[in-house]
């Protein structure tokens, strides 16, 4: 009699059967052995803390003994600095922090064997985590509120210094006074001057937290100006404020950045000026509404004459340093080289730089009246070309020039491929432009000091 056995399609039926089920069953194997091994280790640390505490009492048994912290460093426990003997039974970790008030722990801080980490807050219980493992931070904001699209933001190390959180007060005159987190978890979040952006520094990421950023209300500054016009702006801060004004002196007057005296305040507020094309006042000792006043002083005179082509305006006023703010006219075929295009009397010295039409001078030892003279030098040529886009111009002369997408008449992208012959040709997009550069929008960047060049886009 025949032995009747398996079908080839009952074998396959089977082997899909099995592999369903270990498909299923191994990702619950590996989730068991992990929650295992956390827990191992969560009652190691749990052991060594108590057996820590232990320790501690019996040395006071012998002297007055009430350490800070305690770091544990080669598998020795040093209590401000003094080895303590810890006896133990299981795993001591590789190395650790521990936080003391009146000979109990507070806080802890345990790396255990290879890569876990335990951590104790208060009375919270002991949580676990490991090392790269990514947790969710939440923002939240009170007297004020977070965007929606940065509320939330992904650490995958216990430090993390960046992102971008976009959050505003509630109503004029508050600023960020403190963030609190849940957790253990810490972070301090300021913004940028001027803006609703900031970038948080967290710390102790062990665990999923809730960050609340606390808007308080600030301290008001207010300004004033001698032989000039005040920014109607306010500002507002606590301990320290930064503002970016526009300078706005009467005819004839200018700043002097190297005069610490330039603006004052009151109430104790104390100030450094910068000038950079706008001024940069940085505030300390904002513990008070304060008031504070530019003084503009008598500027020595500027002129700008261009050669090969013209340059507006013309004259200006400055005392030491100046950034002065221009537009470039060259003749055809010329363009400015920022590396030898400006000359002045009178011991000033200076460089130049542009994008196209804008450009800027940067002048220091500015003791005298002086003319400055702007060289227009004969330009390599740039050519562009493309089989995807329809471009509106294609010839321009410069050595280092700034190529608007209005000016090709290529709508804005994030991305646009650009090849140029010689290597030096780039794609910097409208958010790079406006943060970088303080352009509008878009550009291609291209080089040709060492001769012409033609580059391909798209």
């Amino acid at each position: 009699m025949k032995e009747k056995g398996f079908t080839l399609i009952e074998l396959l039926a089977v082997i899909v059967i099995l592999a369903i089920i270990a498909l299923i069953a191994v990702p619950i194997v590996i989730d068991i052995i992990e929650d295992s091994k956390r827990e191992a280790k969560v009652r190691s640390a749990e052991n060594y803390l108590k057996e820590v505490e232990l320790a501690i009492a019996k040395e006071n048994l012998n002297r007055e003994f009430n350490p800070i912290n305690c770091d544990i460093m080669f598998q020795t426990l040093y209590c401000d600095g003094t080895p303590l003997p810890v006896e133990v039974d299981g795993e001591i970790p590789e190395s650790a922090h521990i936080y003391f008030q009146n000979g109990t722990i507070t806080n802890a801080m345990l790396y255990m064997n290879p890569d876990y980490v335990v951590v104790k807050n208060g009375n919270d219980k002991l949580r676990i985590s490991k090392m790269g493992e990514p947790h969710k931070i939440t923002f939240t904001a009170e007297n004020g509120t977070v965007a929606e699209s940065s509320k939330e933001l992904v650490v995958n190390s216990p430090a993390y210094l960046g992102g971008v959180i976009e959050t505003f007060p509630s109503q004029e005159g508050y600023v960020i006074g403190s963030t609190t987190c849940t957790n253990g978890v810490t972070a301090n979040v300021t913004t940028s001057p001027g803006t609703n952006y900031a970038t948080p520094y967290i710390e102790n990421v062990y665990s999923d937290a809730v960050c609340t950023i606390h808007y308080v209300k600030g301290h008001e500054i207010t300004f004033l100006a001698e032989n000039g016009t005040a920014p109607s702006e306010k500002y507002y801060g606590i301990g320290s404020v930064s503002a970016t004004l526009t300078p706005s002196p009467n005819e004839g007057y200018a700043i002097n950045s190297n005069n610490m005296s330039s603006v004052t305040c009151t109430n104790g507020v104390t100030v450094m000026p910068m000038m950079s094309g706008s001024l940069y006042v940085s505030l300390s000792n904002v513990y008070s509404d304060a008031v504070c006043t530019i003084h503009y002083e008598k500027g020595y005179e500027i002129t700008l004459e261009g050669v090969n082509g013209t340059v507006t305006p013309n004259k200006y006023y400055a005392i030491e340093n100046a950034y002065l703010n221009f537009e470039s006219h060259p003749n055809e075929g010329y363009a400015i080289n920022p590396m030898s295009s400006v000359t002045c009397t009178n011991g000033v010295n200076g460089y130049i730089s542009g994008t196209g039409v804008n450009n800027y001078i940067y002048l220091y030892n500015i003791n005298s009246d002086t003319v400055c003279t702007v060289t227009f030098e004969k330009a390599p040529k740039i050519t562009l070309k493309s089989d995807v886009y329809s471009l509106q111009k294609t010839e321009f002369y410069g050595f280092n020039e700034y190529i608007m997408l209005s000016e090709l008449g290529i709508s804005d992208a994030d991305s646009i491929p650009i090849y140029c012959d010689n290597g030096y040709g780039y794609f910097m997009n409208t958010s790079i432009a406006q943060m970088m550069y303080s352009l509008p929008e878009a550009f291609f960047n291209v080089s040709a000091y060492d001769g012409g060049t033609t580059c391909t886009i798209g």
